[in-house]
């Protein structure tokens, strides 16, 4: 065995000897009343110092923990060294026996603190640390950090109070030297009760709040047991309060005498930071955060107590204002710079072996991590009940770390891609700086504030006048010799100081989450000042969102304003709404609310892997970590944002919603209408569906209303224009994706198909159908308000159209052009192809069985179609044309070869289906009729509806049909009897009441969509406020908003209207059709 083996082998041994030989000293110890002998406190001493190490490695720590006497022996000399009193410095002897007595409590305590860490046994550390807090620890290093902090602060102040009975003692003190020499001393006492207590409180806290994983596997009993002493412990004793005076004393002591000790504050203000986040996090957790028993109840109490304290609250306080100033440059609200200097800047490193390592960062320079502790205890005590610092002054502080978390997200981004370097950083947080003005003027004010811009202000006139003199090689030369020269805190000119990333999501919710707490919501006192604090935390979470994204799935932002924006209720395009948003949506605004909307909508579409979707799924319905829609809330939402957001923002949402619904698989869009679940591209559609589902809010929780008048105001005439832009925009789309589903449910049948199929088949259909069905709804609903406007202006030649119009399909609503309805002809026509779409829906409504399609669907595809044939009389005649030959009929409907081959050829491969519409370009519509309209197919789809008291409806489909029998069999004149069977029918209508009942039908639309669309206006109008790519197809989503993409797009240089956002796109639309539609210039 070699001898570098040798110390290895012999440490279980050398643990054993040295845990005998404590056993005898704590014998000793307690067999005699203090002061006890020299020799046996240094013995004790080395004996504890050799301890340690062997309790890091596990080697002791099993036998200390299992062995009774040898557990006994360490708890017996720490009670001992405790609970001596310290001699006062005088002679040598004393002075080495108050180091003898400080030194062994050090050690004991350390060893303690140590066990208390290991992993190993942790139900035997419950035991030992329950046996330790009943020898009363805690209060007696209370004691100890009492006696020279009392003493030390009335050295502070300048000596203390006048009285007979201090005479001979100010008699002993009037020299400086002995002054100095009582003040060093009294600096080491409370140094090492210091030390010592915060030692034991950290160890007690390790044992009493494990893991989650290793607190489950420990007796619970005996761990609340454990948790109940241990705060009952820290309250009675006050021994962290205590500890905290004694730190802050310290630190100001340092300041005024720095030679009276070596001024290393880092262990300290590292262990109150960790017991802190230890208790808070407890504080948080779901046992106390609403305690069910009162033993729970007085836990929770005590806690709050024991970091609610002035000292405590101090003592976090200027740890984090040190570590802000450090790090941003800002004010310091009037604490002292050289007591800021003192304070250590606890960085954060990787160690051997990949352990954590923590140093004082006041002498490192370059780019450091800062350890966020001090900065989540001091977001914690800025949030209690008892916190000592003004609200206002509170919301700054938060805000400021907010600041930083985004700023060190930025630069995390930068180092990662390899972009930025460190003045870039600074750039960032400088700008971070100037985002708040009252932060700016309190830092000019504070003598501490930002440094950056007066050396930036110095280097610019450097160089100003170096470039007058000798060009650059001058310029560096004076800048050389005037950087020297300037006067600045050690971490300013130099240190870049970033959080860690994985600390930015819980420290950014946590001091969102309290800044949120202290200024939401607006109140009828409200100061301007809170009210800017409501701006800026919206401002924030758009920073974050923007800069700190993408975040994982599991790094989910628990703090989030969007909580605080309360039901508007149902606001009314075109009606008189008032002039100013709701409250809670103003500071939202303001704060950039509607363009991060968009980003996350944005950014969502790409990667699944990420939160962004989450985030912007919640956002829209006001609810926080959602998975289910409330499509009417979502409407509702959208609404304000349109009402009186800015104009092109609010048109950017609307094109970024239709590009994410271009973009979309028609099969998962249709799984999130029927159940709710959150999908990128169904925001357009829960929007859609939300208009006809939404219910009136009650007038107790809706924040503005709308009714419609003659005279809008501004947020309701832009209402007017952004739903038109909306309806613009997502409807096309939505009619091909609708057109997509309708071919997949037809691979599994054809029109009036009867025969039973497998199961599995006809499950896939009745699947295939629910989905095309749900993509179809909100089209279906929509299309009847929609349709009216293109025939209003001929709606006084109500006779022409029940003869002429009806017979020969001449004239009608369809004289109108484009002009005359205002473009909807074109939309509608053109770009949805609703005459196409509807015979489509015909056949496969048809053909579906009654439980795969709601009753409700197949009413509003009767409405649609009696409103489009009212609308567009010809489109339709044109779309049933004479009919196929009496004996094919049956062999169209009853899914032949030659049936099947025709409708799926109708629905053909490409993303527009049934949909032959070639977008803008004002191409015209494919002549081939795929889909054409059968009396029958309305008459099979309403065969069951009177059962369900649903007569008119069933009169509805009937009159069509009549119409359709005449088109089909090629009728001229309105008296001509529709068809041989028809005219043998009993009770058979005439022309003229077919006609008349459909316009009854086509009346009778969703009543609240109707209310919608009676205030929308042009198309035109409405696709002027943002010019966008001009291929109907482009699903482009580069960049955050379609508001910067505008001024990107490139011009058609033939006609110079058409713009595309790249070449692809504009190469695609030529193809497309805008070939023919491009007329050149001049």
């Amino acid at each position: 065995m070699s001898s570098l083996q040798q110390p290895a082998l012999n440490r279980p041994a050398e643990a054993a000897a040295i845990l005998r030989s404590l056993s005898g000293l704590a014998k000793r110890l307690l067999s005699r009343l203090p002061p006890h002998e020299m020799e046996d406190l240094r013995v004790l001493w080395q004996q504890l110092c050799a301890l340690r190490p062997l309790i890091e490695d596990s080697t002791a720590a099993p036998a200390l923990l299992s062995n009774a006497p040898a557990r006994g022996a360490l708890l017996g000399v720490l009670a001992v060294a405790l609970r001596a009193p310290l001699p006062r410095a005088g002679s040598d002897a004393s002075k080495d026996l108050n180091w003898a007595y400080r030194s062994a409590s050090e050690a004991a305590s350390i060893c303690c603190n140590k066990l208390m860490g290991q992993s190993l046994l942790a139900a035997k550390k419950v035991g030992f640390a329950l046996r330790l807090l009943r020898t009363q620890p805690l209060q007696c290093c209370a004691r100890r950090l009492a006696a020279p902090t009392a003493a030390l602060l009335s050295l502070e102040r300048k000596g203390p109070q006048q009285g007979p009975q201090e005479q001979p003692r100010r008699a002993a003190a009037t020299s400086k030297a002995a002054q100095a020499a009582n003040r060093s001393q009294l600096t080491k006492d409370a140094r090492s009760a210091l030390w010592l207590s915060l030692s034991l409180i950290q160890g007690l806290s390790l044992a009493s709040y494990p893991g989650a994983e290793e607190a489950d596997a420990l007796p619970q009993a005996e761990l609340a047991q454990l948790r109940s002493e241990f705060s009952a412990a820290l309250r009675d004793s006050g021994v962290l309060e205590h500890a905290a005076r004694t730190l802050l004393l310290l630190l100001v002591s340092n300041t005024r005498h720095p030679r009276d000790d070596d001024g290393n504050f880092l262990d300290a203000f590292m262990a109150l930071s960790a017991v802190l986040d230890c208790l808070a996090g407890h504080l948080g957790s779901d046992e106390l955060a609403a305690p069910a028993t009162n033993e729970l109840a007085a836990r929770a109490a005590a806690l709050r107590g024991v970091m609610s304290g002035r000292c405590v609250q101090h003592a976090v306080l200027v740890s984090g204002v040190a570590a802000l100033c450090a790090a941003d440059g800002g004010p310091s609200y009037g604490l002292p710079g050289e007591l800021l200097q003192r304070v250590p800047l606890v960085g954060l490193s990787t160690g051997p072996g990949g352990a954590p390592k923590r140093f004082n960062l006041r002498m490192a320079s370059g780019r450091q991590v800062l350890n966020f502790g001090t900065l989540k205890s001091m977001a914690w005590a800025l949030g209690s009940g008892d916190r000592i610092v003004p609200r206002h002054g509170a919301l700054a502080l938060l805000l400021r770390v907010g600041r930083l978390a985004v700023a060190s997200g930025r630069s995390h981004l930068g180092v990662g891609r390899g972009r930025v370097g460190q003045a870039a950083v600074r750039t960032a947080v400088r700008h971070e700086r100037g985002s708040s003005g009252s932060t700016g003027a309190s830092a000019g004010a504070s003598g501490n504030g930002d440094r950056d811009g007066s050396s930036g202000s110095g280097s610019g006139g450097g160089s100003s006048s170096s470039s007058r003199c000798s060009g650059s090689r001058g310029l560096q030369q004076e800048r050389a010799a005037v950087v020297p020269e300037q006067q600045q805190p050690p971490s300013v000119p130099r240190l870049e100081l970033v959080l860690d990333v994985d600390a930015l999501q819980p420290l950014f919710s946590g001091a969102l989450d309290t800044a949120m707490a202290l200024c939401f919501p607006a109140g009828s006192a409200d100061t301007p000042r809170r009210a800017a604090a409501r701006v800026e935390c919206w401002r924030l979470y758009d920073g974050y969102t923007r800069d700190v994204l993408p975040l994982r799935l599991w790094d989910y932002i628990s703090a989030s304003p969007v909580r605080h924006l309360a039901d508007p209720g149902r606001l009314m395009p075109g009606a008189l709404l008032p002039d100013s948003p709701p409250p809670s949506w103003e500071p939202a605004l303001a704060g950039g609310w509607l363009p991060c909307l968009e980003r996350l909508l944005r950014r969502g579409s790409g990667d699944p892997g990420v939160q962004v979707p989450v985030l912007a799924f919640s956002a829209l319905v006001l609810q926080e970590r959602t998975d289910v829609i409330d499509c009417p809330l979502a409407w509702r939402h959208l609404a304000v944002l349109l009402a009186y957001g800015e104009p092109r923002q609010a048109a950017a949402l609307v094109a970024t919603l239709g590009k994410l619904l271009r973009g979309a698989d028609p099969a998962g869009l249709a799984d999130a209408a029927l159940t709710g679940y959150a999908a990128p591209a169904a925001a357009a559609l829960w929007t859609l569906i939300g208009t006809y589902t939404q219910k009136t809010a009650a007038p107790d929780t809706s924040e503005a209303r709308g009714l419609p008048c003659e005279a809008p105001s501004v947020a309701g005439r832009q209402l007017a224009v952004m739903l038109t832009y909306s309806v613009c925009e997502w409807l096309p789309p939505l009619a091909r994706l609708a057109a997509r589903a309708m071919q997949a449910a037809a691979r599994y049948g054809t029109a009036g198909q009867r025969r039973a199929p497998a199961v599995a088949e006809g499950a896939a259909r009745g699947d295939a159908v629910k989905a095309a069905g749900a993509l179809l709804h909100p089209l279906l609903v929509w299309l009847p308000s929609l349709l009216p406007r293109c025939s209003a202006a001929a709606r006084g030649a109500a006779a022409a159209r029940m003869g002429a119009a009806v017979a020969g399909g001449g004239g009608g609503g369809n004289g109108l052009g484009v002009d005359g309805c205002g473009g909807w002809r074109q939309l509608l026509l053109e770009e949805v192809g609703a005459v196409q779409l509807l015979g489509a829906a015909l056949h496969m409504f048809a053909a579906a069985a009654p439980t795969d399609l709601p009753l409700s669907l197949r009413i509003c595809l009767v409405r649609a179609c009696c409103a489009l044939v009212v609308a567009f009389p010809q489109e339709v005649r044109a779309a049933a044309g004479p009919g196929d030959p009496p004996e094919r009929e049956p062999a169209a409907a009853s899914g032949t070869a030659g049936g099947q081959a025709s409708t799926r050829s109708g629905l053909g491969e490409q993303p527009a289906g049934a949909t032959p519409a070639l977008g803008r370009s004002g191409a015209a519509a494919a002549s081939q009729q795929c889909f054409p309209w059968r009396p029958h197919l309305l008459r099979v789809l309403t065969e069951d509806v009177r059962a369900d008291g649903l007569g008119a409806i069933e009169e509805c489909a009937e009159a069509l049909a009549v119409i359709l029998q005449l088109w089909e069999a090629g009728g001229e004149a309105a008296g001509e009897a529709v068809a041989p069977q028809a005219a043998a029918e009993e009770g058979a209508l005439t022309l003229p009441e077919a006609w008349q009942c459909l316009e009854c039908a086509a009346g009778c639309g969703d009543e609240g969509v109707q209310q919608l669309a009676s205030a929308l206006v042009s198309v035109a109008e409405a696709r002027g406020v943002l010019r966008t790519c001009s291929h109907p197809g482009c699903v482009s989503l580069a960049g955050d908003s379609e508001a910067e993409a505008e001024a990107g797009l490139l011009v058609c240089g033939r006609c110079g209207a058409a713009r595309y956002c790249c070449a692809d796109c504009q190469a695609a639309h030529w193809r497309a059709g805008h070939k023919k539609a491009c007329v050149p210039r001049g």
